[in-house]
């Protein structure tokens, strides 16, 4: 919603962004556990344990809303690793339903015509965009940012799109986009590793 200023204020726009991005990181203990889980998963156990091992007593570079981020390293390469935060899926689900319920809710609801500019006519509703069709498409685009899996999927058709090489990297102007380097090896729905 922070990014929906048809739908919010400019200043609760601008307190949910600042909730959004200002969130102070999970603990560091349980992070590297759910690291490890996630990571035991994955083919590459050499590249996995090697990760694993740069991140010790390593505390995030920053944090957010769905998940914080982390400097590893692979080899000689330094690598940003994306944790997702846990239960976010679990908060993420409860929070679409109270937000769909509030808005059936809010579309039922009426002001008296005279109030909102139109004299003639009875009854308005309160907010005539829809509303309802509006929480169902954010919360499927959040959604959507909780799968880590499809945003490494994301990064790799925007990359051979647009990155170097990409079948569109000379229409973007100089010094055009540098989209960062996937290991798909070691991501997963709550990881992401570049």
């Amino acid at each position: 919603l922070a990014s929906r200023p048809d739908l919010v204020s400019s200043q609760i726009a601008s307190e949910l962004v600042r909730l959004q991005d200002n969130l102070p990181p999970f603990d560091s203990r349980l992070a590297r556990r759910i690291l490890e889980c996630e990571l035991s998963r994955v083919e590459d156990q050499e590249a996995a344990k090697e990760l694993l091992t740069s991140l010790v007593d390593v505390e995030p570079m920053a944090a957010a809303s769905l998940g914080q981020v982390y400097k590893g390293r692979i080899g000689e390469r330094f690598v940003a690793v994306k944790l997702q935060r846990p239960n976010v899926r679990r908060a993420a689900a409860s929070d679409a339903a109270l937000l769909k319920l509030l808005a059936r809710g809010v579309r039922s609801l009426q002001v008296p015509g005279w109030l909102v500019g139109s004299p003639g006519v009875p009854w308005e509703p309160l907010v005539r965009a829809d509303l309802v069709g509006a929480v169902d498409e954010f919360c499927s685009r959040l959604f959507e940012e909780l799968d880590y899996a499809r945003e490494a999927n994301n990064i790799e058709r925007f990359s051979k799109l647009y990155g170097a090489g990409g079948v569109h990297a000379a229409d973007i102007p100089a010094p055009g986009v540098r989209v960062p380097r996937l290991e798909r090896r070691l991501c997963s729905r709550r990881v992401l590793v570049m």
